[in-house]
């Protein structure tokens, strides 16, 4: 066999399930073989080696005989007993499979595109980002994919080179020291994978989860109905119930739809604790006066912020993202088809340290700025905030930022300036962006609410008429299929951008036009332009 084996690689007669790699593991007791390879590889031993037994025998006892041995050396390694498969045998399912059976071919397909999957991961680092959405480290039904698996997002998260020697570092200290992680590493390089369809592995990863469940579900109602045949006085309403109820609990998970009732208990507990805490999770928008009506921003929500041309919505924008980074601590996404990286950076150290916009700009700076630039630096350099200037960022890119944030760096804020300029997708001609504008609207609410982050889009209004007094702006001002998908619109409203002499003069007024979750009303908030901010009243 040994011999055989060694030759095999370059027999070209042999079938198509025997390869030299498999025969490998076999012969040195790394694997079973598959009776698939046991019939192909007897078959041609019996054909080319004209193996013959002292008695008369048909090819087919031979392939019989070594399927038996395959069927009791695996019931020796998993510690199958003689009489628990006798009891297996009077219990066959469709097609002559057994239920038992039939899991462990479930098995072996979820293992083989495990190794696939962590064989794309390890030959390209683009291959990571396809699959991190859908697949997590629970996905993996092998404790060693597992592990190797939360290694490469680590790495990948880090930005480090994947090697198999960092990954074999990482999981060294939690596998076992029987399990050669270099070796096993090196033979998922073997694998022969394309990377590039990374995510249809990933797809069929869940697809075989779910067949998976399905087997153990056959599984646990074979074992149910033979006790219930061995019980004389079962309740036969409650077998079917059982079952049923079983059955729906897998539906549900599947189609992700939740009956009243699972509901019940974790809205229970979610209103005690907002009482404890106050609202889940919500980040404060940093005015006092517009938290009393919207109640901060809370993950899921898609907000509206609309305003007329120069009235402050990127400074109102900007202030919100330095409630969620550098008060909070929480990650922002700030993406600009506007301002560059610099600019907005300028505007939240003219913010945050008090130091005039328009000296930054005109090479005025004076000791006392530079002085308070420095005291801020600190917080505003460790601040969890990302950056995106590209005018022509389209809502597909926007959305692979997101979800790679969102995995890696546990994302809270999306900051859009401005959807109104923004494209669904970048094409060659011009587009309906009407239509595109309604498709980004839709897609942004479901966006927050999949990846469970709290999404910002500025809107630019029409300018009113030059005449005094200007009237506030309302919802009517913001495109109807654009206001049906937000939780909350906020127009932005300044007397002084109109007429400089407005008794007002420095005040603004945040207009809560629409709240999903709560009352409309207007929160007048300061604002101080030369700083490139507004702040609360009080």
């Amino acid at each position: 066999m040994r011999q055989i084996a060694t030759g095999l690689k370059h027999d070209d007669s042999i079938p198509g399930t025997v390869n030299y790699q498999a025969i490998g593991k076999i012969l040195n007791g790394k694997q079973l073989p598959t009776p698939r390879q046991l019939v192909s590889l007897t078959s041609w031993l019996i054909k080319e080696s004209e193996i013959r037994s002292e008695e008369t025998q048909d090819p087919k006892e031979y392939v019989r005989t070594l399927l038996q041995l395959r069927d009791a050396a695996h019931d020796e390694a998993l510690g199958i007993s003689a009489g628990s498969k006798e009891n297996e045998k009077d219990t066959p399912a469709r097609g002559g499979v057994t239920l038992s059976g039939s899991l462990e071919l479930v098995q072996e397909a979820e293992n083989k595109i495990e190794r696939k999957l962590l064989s794309c991961m390890l030959k390209s680092a683009e291959a990571i980002g396809d699959i991190v959405e859908p697949m997590t480290p629970d996905s993996f039904h092998s404790d060693v994919n597992r592990e190797i698996y939360g290694a490469l997002l680590e790495l990948y998260a880090d930005s480090q080179d994947i090697t198999c020697e960092r990954v074999a570092q990482k999981v060294a200290s939690t596998l076992s020291a029987e399990v050669d992680v270099s070796e096993y590493l090196n033979s998922l390089l073997t694998e022969e994978v394309n990377p590039s369809a990374a995510a249809e592995y990933a797809d069929m990863a869940i697809r075989i989860a779910k067949v998976k469940h399905v087997a153990m579900l056959g599984n646990a109602f074979t074992e149910l109905s033979g006790r219930s045949l061995a019980d004389d006085h079962v309740d036969i309403e409650s077998l079917v119930n059982s079952v049923t109820n079983e059955v729906f609990t897998f539906v549900e998970g599947i189609h992700r739809i939740s009956s009243f009732t699972t509901v019940l208990e974790p809205t229970i507990d979610e209103i005690e604790g907002i009482g404890r805490r106050g609202p889940r999770k919500a980040v404060p928008s940093g005015f006092n006066e517009l938290d009393a009506l919207i109640s901060g921003f809370r993950p899921g929500e898609f907000t509206i912020i609309g305003g007329a041309p120069g009235i402050g919505k990127s400074t109102l924008g900007l202030d919100i993202a330095r409630s969620f980074s550098l008060k909070h601590s929480r990650t922002s996404l700030l993406v600009s088809l506007q301002m560059s990286q610099q600019e907005m950076a300028m505007r939240i150290m003219s913010a945050e340290g008090r130091v005039s916009l328009h000296r930054m700009r005109s090479a005025a700076m004076e000791d006392e700025d530079w002085q308070r630039i420095n005291e801020v630096m600190p917080a505003i350099s460790q601040a969890p905030i990302y950056m995106k200037d590209d005018p022509l960022y389209s809502y597909r890119e926007l959305e692979a930022s997101c979800e790679w944030l969102s995995s890696f760096k546990e994302l809270q804020l999306v900051l859009i300036d401005s959807i109104d300029i923004m494209d669904f997708e970048q094409r060659p001609s011009p587009v309906d962006h009407e239509k595109d504008l309604t498709f980004m609207a839709r897609e942004l609410r479901r966006l927050a609410k999949r990846l469970d982050v709290s999404i910002v889009a500025l809107f630019q209004t029409e300018r009113p008429a030059h005449h005094y007094p200007v009237q506030p702006p309302n919802l009517h001002d913001i495109p109807r299929s654009l206001e049906k998908y937000a939780d909350t619109v906020i127009l932005v409203h300044r007397e002084d951008a109109y007429e400089r002499e407005s008794p007002r003069a420095g005040e603004a007024d945040l207009i809560v036009g629409k709240n999903r979750f709560g009352p409309v009303g207007v929160a007048t908030v300061a604002f101080q332009g030369h700083y490139a901010r507004f702040v609360s009243m009080t």
